[in-house]
């Protein structure tokens, strides 16, 4: 398990290194990303592995706020 102190946890605004304190929380996400054109050695992509699959609808997907945030339209899921 990797743990990331609260100190290097913070994102900075790339341009004038500000912090931004919701950098990493759900109200600032807009948009999650799912690269299934990756294969592995077995040809598998994304969801053809089934503790990938699994995890990513329990834990991405499946999380209270982000569903709420799917709901509302405000969060999108891209495949791409």
């Amino acid at each position: 398990m990797i743990q990331v102190s609260a100190s290097h946890a913070r994102c900075f605004h790339p341009t004038d290194g500000v912090p931004a304190p919701d950098a990493l929380s759900v109200s600032a996400l807009t948009h999650v990303v799912f690269d299934v054109s990756y294969r592995d050695a077995k040809n598998r992509c994304l969801f053809d592995i089934p503790e990938t699959r699994d995890e990513l609808f329990k834990t991405v997907l499946g999380a209270p706020l982000v569903i709420e945030g799917l709901k509302a339209g405000k969060i999108h899921v891209v495949l791409f």
